[in-house]
């Protein structure tokens, strides 16, 4: 298991949809284009 992000904030309405509906493929795509981006 990686850990990509500190913090992810349900702000964001696309966040706090994915989290409501427990959107695991919505997480990992997140994780994928934070790496792409640059976070370690």
């Amino acid at each position: 298991m990686y850990i990509i992000a500190e913090n992810i904030h349900i702000i964001s309405p696309k966040v706090k949809q994915a989290v409501a509906e427990r959107d695991a493929k919505f997480f990992q795509d997140l994780a994928v284009r934070m790496v792409d981006a640059g976070a370690s």
